[in-house]
Parts: structure tokens; sequence; C-alpha cells
């Protein structure tokens, strides 16, 4: 039965080819550097295997190489809980070094252990090869325990995050993780433990060769999915992936290519039911393809586009604000924000300023007809206020007169201050008139006015308009 020795070398070549295929993606990665570290671990485990399984060793050649190999599957449950705690996205958890630390030194004493007091035994030549054979005690109990509790906490942290995608095909990989690895490693486990304990010893064990097939399906993910590989592309899909905002990928046709989580949550669709699908099916009856067609020409992006997402349920509409870019001879790239809350912030803002009007109205009115009052009585008093000091003026200009015509003659310096006062007292009551000086205004009025109020000796009879103006000068009479 050589075919079982070829078929644990074949896994080896598979374990090494895709663990350097992983360094090679990215050797800085903590997720492809923990990927690394349990196929090389499935690999030393395989190799032993095939060596044991070739018939060519001797017994101690056979024990020696089934303790070395033991290296293997002592420490592939640490490596594998932690790429499993990366892939679904547990980084807290996968960066603690005491959880790591702590999880090495007891697969590091498991070896110890079982390279003085070995629990599992080289037994005899079989068809197939050496075989082995799990011995009944403590090492064995607790080794087994400890292999089913990381590799079911393992599986148990990828399946919490199937549904909680960190990329656009997480969760694709996801199943594959689960279904593959759940398969492989259950059959693997019935291989090599169970059926020796059951005393059934014709089927030569596989463990090693059925978990390759986990290994085949971690190949696949990487190639149809693009998993464990950064490149700009995939950066910017996950980028697109994770916005809040809803993204959608149109052909030239409107129909849809990609959509991300924001749209399937908010619309309720699948991912299946959306792709492919024309972009009516949730912008019905809006045009979104005939806007994105018209826009191929002028390949200017319309902005904010108020529109109204169709959900699922025909009964259930969303308000949306969308903005349309175009993408040349691909297609079009559709950018939405949900503005629910924006628009009931702008229906209450209306409605504020509405009942705001209403309530103000009648106090902007009363404001306004107190303000006519206000006007109408300022006005009054300023004419009132006008009215007397026209008239302190006039009584100033015709007692600086009457100085002239008395004092003038005798005394030029007096004459003089008398002019300047009937100059400036004439511009005063200019300003206070608010127009050239009144043409009824009269000097003569003026002056008798103040001689009136003069102390002293009076007039007989009071001056007429002749005998007042004689012996002013024409400029002081043109003056007056």
């Amino acid at each position: 039965m050589r075919f079982v020795s070829y078929a644990h070398f074949f896994a080896v070549i598979v374990y090494l080819c895709m663990m350097l295929f992983v360094l090679v993606r990215n050797p800085r990665s903590a997720l492809n550097r923990s990927c690394a570290a349990a196929l090389f671990c499935f690999a030393v485990w395989g190799g032993a295997m095939a060596l044991l399984h070739s018939r060519l060793l001797t017994w101690s050649e056979a024990d020696f190489v089934q303790r070395f190999g033991a290296i293997g599957w002592l420490f592939f449950p640490v490596f594998f809980l932690r790429f499993s705690a990366l892939l679904a996205g547990f980084r807290q958890l996968a960066s603690s070094r005491w959880l790591w630390s702590g999880l090495l030194l007891m697969a590091t004493g498991f070896t110890v252990y079982f390279f003085i007091h070995p629990f599992v035994q080289i037994t005899e030549m079989r068809s197939f090869g050496w075989g082995e054979y799990w011995r009944r005690c403590a090492g064995t109990s607790l080794y087994i325990a400890y292999y089913l509790l990381l590799t079911s906490i393992g599986f148990l942290l990828v399946f919490l995050k199937r549904h909680q995608p960190l990329s656009p095909y997480h969760s694709r990989v996801s199943w594959v993780m689960l279904i593959g690895g759940g398969a492989t490693f259950l059959s693997g486990t019935l291989s090599n433990v169970v059926m020796d304990w059951m005393g059934i010893f014709s089927i030569p064990p596989l463990g090693d060769v059925f978990v390759m097939m986990w290994a085949i399906g971690m190949v696949y993910a990487i190639y149809r999915y693009r998993f464990m590989d950064m490149t700009p592309a995939i950066a910017a899909e996950t980028l697109l992936s994770n916005m809040e905002d809803m993204v959608f990928l149109l052909d030239l046709q409107g129909r849809i290519v990609f959509v991300n989580r924001a749209v399937l949550v908010l619309s309720d669709y699948d991912r299946e039911a959306l792709e492919q699908e024309s972009a009516e099916l949730l912008f019905p009856g809006q045009g979104i393809v005939k806007r994105c067609q018209g826009q191929l020409f002028s390949r200017v992006a319309l902005h904010d586009i108020d529109m109204t997402l169709q959900k699922k349920e025909a009964q259930i509409t969303l308000p949306i604000s969308m903005t349309i870019s175009v993408v040349p001879g691909a297609g079009f790239i559709c950018v939405c924000r949900e503005i629910t809350f924006r628009k009931q912030r702008q229906l209450a803002l209306e409605q504020s300023l509405v009942d705001m009007e209403r309530s103000i109205s009648p106090r902007i009115e009363l404001l306004r007809q107190m303000n006519e009052q206000l006007k109408e009585d300022a006005q009054k008093d300023k004419s009132r206020i006008f009215h007397h000091l026209r008239n302190l003026f006039s009584a100033i200009s015709g007692f600086a007169e009457l100085i002239i015509i008395r004092f003038g003659k005798d005394n030029d310096k007096l004459k003089e201050y008398a002019e300047m006062i009937v100059t400036m007292t004439q511009k005063a009551g200019e300003l206070t008139a608010g127009q050239p000086y009144p043409a009824d205004f009269s000097a003569t009025d003026g002056a008798t006015n103040a001689v009136k109020m003069m102390p002293g000796p009076t007039f007989e009879k009071e001056p007429t308009d002749s005998s007042l103006s004689a012996p002013v000068s024409t400029k002081n009479k043109n003056d007056a």
C-alpha cells in the first residue's frame, strides 16, 4: 500500500507550496504568518507520516520520526486558533502576548512530555507501514482536550463573525473555512484517534491528508476571492464595502455590478438579488438609468440629487441624496446618503418658521403702528422745537441789528462783532428750518422785540423800517 505513503508526500508538497505562496503574498501580515505556521505544522506532521508508512524504517528510526512528527500536531492547534482569530477580526484577542505566550508554552510542555513519555507509541509493522497506538493515560486525555478546545474556539470565532464581513468576500471565505475545515478536521480526528480507540487498525491514519483538503479550499479562496492579498484594487473595494454611505457600481446599461454592505442593510435585499439587476429595481419610476446615461458625453458629476430608495418591502421608502459620477467606458458610480433625519429636521424647521411667523405677526404689526405714531409725534416735536429756535434766533439777530444801528457808527469793532452775530444767527435759522431763512422774516420786528426786552432807556415809539435802515450800509441791509 505504497499509495498511502505517496498521499502523505503529496500532502507535504501541497503544504509547503501553500506556505510559500502565502508568505510571498504578504510576509508582513500577521494573518499570513499564522496561516504559514499552521501549514508548516501540517507539513512536519505529514512528512513524518510519509516516512512511517514507507516501510523503509526500522523500529528505532520509526520511533524517532514519530516523536519528531509529533511537533506538528502538538503545535498546530495554537497557530490555527490565532489564524481563526485574525480571520474573524478579533484583533485584540490575536494581539494578546500573554495569551499566545501561554499557549505556546503549553504546546512546548506537551512536546517535552511526549519526548519523555510518548502517549502515542509505535506498535508493529502493518500492511500500510508502521502502526501507532494511543496510550490510555493522562497525557492523551489532556492533549485531546487541548486539541478539541482550541480548534473548536477557532471555528466558533469564525462562525460568530460570518455575517459581519470585514471585506466584500469575507463571508464566503468564512463559509469555506467552516465547512471545509470542519469536515476535514472531523475526518482527521476520526481517522487518527477514534478508529484507534475502537481497535480498527486495518485503515491507515490519514488525518494530515484530510486536512490537505482544507488547505486546497484556502488556495481556492485566495485565488477566487483574493483572500490574504493586498492590492490597491482590493483596498479600494474593501473601503467601498465598509463605507457608511450606500455605493452602487452600474454598467453602461444601468445594471448593478456591485453594491456595498450599506445598500444591503438599508434595502433588505441580498447581494445576489441585486447584482445584474437594473437600478430601476431600487429607484422605480425615477429615471436613474436615463440620468446616468445622460452624463456619458458631458462626464460631469451630478451632485445632491434627491431620490427615493425602494426597500424590499414595497410600502417602505427612504429619502436619499445621490451623487452620480461617470467612469469612462465602464459605467457609473452612485454614492447615496440617507437623508431621512435631514428631511425630518427640515420639515420641523419649516413648521417652526411658520409657527413663529404666526405668533409674531400681530406683534410686528403693533410695533409698526407704534413706530408710525412715534414718527408722527417726533415730527410734531421737531416742528415745535424748530419754531421756538427760529424765534430765538430772530430775537438775537434783531438785537445785533439794534447794536449796529445805535453804536455801529462810533465803534467799528462792536459793529464787526454785531454783523458776525447777525450772519451766524441767519445760518443757524436756515439749518433749523431746513430751508433758506423765511421770506417773511423781518429784522425790524426782531429788533423791536429785542429793544422791548432790554433794560434802560427805550424808544418813545416803535422804530420804522426807514428809520432803522437809514444808517445801515448796503451790505448790512442785504444781510438783514
